[in-house]
């Protein structure tokens, strides 16, 4: 069974604050971001094959979806604010669907 060891140390530079670092006995560790982001992220890192994966946990608290490493802006907690707010905007009626590019170019005409 593997071992887990806790370290604060990071070579990453994905966040300012550093990450939460564990490292097992088979090789793999991961580092767990929890301070920009709106639910926490992990980074693993296979050192045997050299291969990465970037999971968020879910909203249930048990389980990870994995992420492109390209789209971890999408889930800090300024972007989603953002999102929430263009969700509000949407329910307030405050927005508007063009049926068309030529529609939406006659509207920002106007």
């Amino acid at each position: 069974m593997p071992t887990f060891t806790l370290s604060n140390q990071s070579d990453s530079i994905t966040s300012n604050n550093l990450p939460k670092r564990v490292a097992t006995s088979s090789g793999v560790s991961f580092d767990i971001y929890d301070s920009e982001y709106i639910r926490p992220i992990a980074h693993l890192y296979d050192h045997r094959a050299k291969s990465e994966r970037w999971l968020i946990l879910n909203e249930d608290g048990r389980s990870w979806t994995e992420v492109d490493p390209d789209q971890l802006w999408f889930w800090t907690k300024e972007w989603q604010a953002g999102e929430q707010e263009a969700d509000e905007e949407r329910q307030q009626g405050l927005t508007q669907r063009f049926k068309n590019v030529d529609d939406l170019l006659s509207f920002l005409d106007e």
